[in-house]
């Protein structure tokens, strides 16, 4: 299978010719992260991430993403344990998966993988030990093809995050937060929302079929119980920081409190 020649620089596709018994052994320190406070999120990562993170809805000038929320402003990543571990159960694919990109395969209507050269070196591993992304008989492995899926989706959802968040926009589900007082800073030229789904009591049923129809329920019931851990954050930021505060009008508005708690190992 022959991937583009013309790969962005910094990028090596996975080549089972030339990589077999090869691989990347999974990312395991997460210290990088430490001072990245949000993450873009797939729509199927929301539901297993209802207990660990805030998700947002961010409308940018091209295209909306759901944001996960990882820490409070002027504090480091709260998901990120003291020696770089990851401190819940669930890690978003955007960071599990950060040295690797679906790239086009040649002459096909599909894609492979590709390894960011400068988070990662393809590895000689041994037998199907995990993170072998190559056979030593030159064929994929069943990780790779995963991986491959996983990471496909991110780019394939983009219309429906997009219909998901117009149509909550447009039953009036979603509040825009305010970017001089909020908890977490909005990326350049965007709009950031909180989902409240208290609201649906007032629509029609006409308007809670169309809701139901695009997937909108479902998101955005979830989206906005994880807005309880909100509350959860400031408690640790609080339990980390001794005296720091945070703004409690702002933990007012994003937070509900609706039982959910951190989904950490113990």
């Amino acid at each position: 299978m022959e991937l583009k020649a013309a790969a962005p620089e910094g990028i090596t596709p996975i080549d089972p010719a030339k990589h077999a018994g090869m691989g990347v052994p999974p990312q395991t320190d997460y210290a990088f992260a430490r001072s990245q406070l949000q993450v873009n999120l797939g729509l199927h990562e929301v539901r297993a991430l209802i207990p660990v993170l805030p998700m947002l809805l961010c409308q940018g000038e091209q295209r909306w993403h759901i944001r996960g929320v990882m820490g409070l402003v002027g504090f480091s990543n709260l998901l990120v344990g003291p020696q770089g571990g990851w401190l819940a159960r669930y890690i978003p694919d955007l960071l599990r998966m950060r040295h690797l990109r679906p790239i086009q395969v040649s002459g096909h209507d599909a894609f492979g993988l590709a390894v960011v050269d400068a988070l990662a070196t393809m590895q000689h591993l041994q037998g199907a030990q995990q993170g072998q992304l190559v056979t030593s008989e030159g064929e994929f492995t069943e990780t790779y093809h995963a991986l491959l899926k996983r990471l496909l989706l991110h780019t394939r959802q983009v219309e429906k995050i997009a219909d998901i968040a117009d149509a909550l926009l447009q039953h009036g589900l979603l509040d825009e937060v305010n970017a001089e007082s909020m908890l977490v800073a909005p990326r350049s030229n965007e709009k950031v929302f909180s989902v409240d789904m208290t609201r649906i009591a007032d629509l029609s049923p006409e308007s809670l079929a169309e809701l139901v129809a695009c997937g909108a329920m479902d998101i955005g019931f979830a989206m906005y119980h994880s807005r309880a851990n909100v509350r959860r954050f400031t408690q640790l930021v609080r339990q980390r920081a001794g005296r720091r505060e945070v703004d409690q009008d702002v933990v007012e508005a994003l937070s509900t409190d609706d039982g959910f708690a951190f989904n950490f190992d113990q």
